[in-house]
């Protein structure tokens, strides 16, 4: 059995795989958060696949896209990095993502989606592989994208069961994987299961349905016990052990987040004689990109207050140039850079306490 950490954004960057890889090291394979393929890659995206920040551990690109030539122009940048294999990102639930119809979005039109996956697998001469979900309002598209995934040479199909409604909440809808596992060809494209593998309960209830599945791809689960995989394996420990490698993990990343924030090299054994000012330092510097972030929204809506005084004041071709520009939506700002500091606040301030107790 192979199990995989799913790719999550903002949250499985090389920082958190690199203390996977060095504490618990039982996950197969990883996939990068998804990388827009209609843009070129970044210092950041360029940062998180240079093998340095990556070394002996198995890595897969993922693209967000749903245009082959994209996806075909973001495989070439990543071949210098050693990669060879993309991964298409058709499953994300995200409202920003699916209002464009890529991720989960496609899902609703699959004369699109074929036509998509029909020019990306004609002219891609490297291994593509899909994650999706079973549907965008409902599963009743189901077997009509199942007819249309076994048409293509998918290297490997991660499904999970749920539809694009469902986002991470009720049950996965195990009669969908069931006729996935019916109708993909394993000779052809490789199944994996993706969504609520927990525990050994949930773990066994799903093998006990699929005998044959061999890949397993696992997110929250693992953030939730990141010896899941271990107990999975039968892999015990004892409390101490345990307790201890929980300990250098949870500080290996709040040193590598550290080191990005600050831009000073931090590592694990700096952590225990700071954990009081790095947990001031991090609750200021969340308040502080709040207060920034309110203001930037606060300006926005000024702006826009004075929309039509702007429209008399600036010529036509000026305002849609204004109106096109790149600046980040409010809500984006409200939710991305906070929640990257607060992860860095609570890290500190559980760190600590770990420490005292």
């Amino acid at each position: 059995m192979k199990f995989f950490l799913a790719p999550m954004q903002g949250l499985t960057g090389y920082t958190v795989r690199n203390a996977f890889h060095h504490h618990f090291d039982y996950i197969d394979k990883y996939y990068t958060p998804f990388i827009p393929a209609a843009k070129r890659m970044n210092a950041k995206i360029k940062r998180d696949i240079d093998p340095v920040n990556n070394d002996g551990i198995t890595l897969i690109p993922q693209a967000m896209s749903i245009v082959a030539d994209e996806v075909i122009d973001l495989h070439r940048q990543p071949v210098p990095y050693g990669y060879d294999e993309i991964n298409v990102n058709l499953g994300c639930p995200s409202g920003t993502v699916v209002s464009k119809k890529r991720g989960s979005g496609i899902l609703a039109y699959p004369d699109m989606l074929d036509s998509f996956l029909d020019d990306l697998y004609t002219k891609a001469d490297f291994p593509v592989s899909i994650k999706t979900r079973v549907g965008f309002n409902d599963d009743e598209l189901w077997p009509r994208l199942i007819e249309i995934y076994s048409k293509y040479p998918i290297s490997e199909l991660t499904v999970h069961p749920r539809v694009q409604k469902d986002f991470y909440k009720n049950t996965p809808r195990m009669d969908d994987f069931a006729l996935a596992m019916q109708k993909i060809n394993p000779d052809k494209t490789i199944l994996c299961y993706n969504g609520d593998i927990t525990d050994i309960n949930s773990f066994n209830a799903l093998t006990d349905c699929f005998p044959d599945i061999d890949e397993i791809m696992i997110g929250r689960g693992l953030f939730a016990n990141p010896a899941l995989i271990a107990e999975l394996k039968g892999i015990s420990m004892d409390k101490a052990e345990l307790r201890e490698r929980l300990k250098n993990w949870h500080d290996e990343i709040l040193s590598g987040y550290l080191s990005i924030f600050s831009g000073v090299s931090a590592t694990p054994s700096m952590i225990p004689s700071t954990y009081p000012l790095i947990a001031v330092i991090g609750v200021l510097r969340s308040w502080e990109i709040l207060l920034i972030s309110s203001l930037f929204s606060f300006s926005m809506r000024f702006f826009s207050s004075v929309d039509s005084f702007r429209r008399r004041r600036i010529s036509s071709k000026s305002w849609q140039s204004w109106e096109n520009s790149s600046f980040p939506s409010t809500s984006s700002t409200k939710s991305r850079f906070p929640s990257l500091m607060f992860l860095v606040a609570f890290l500190s301030f559980t760190s600590g306490t770990a420490i005292l107790l």
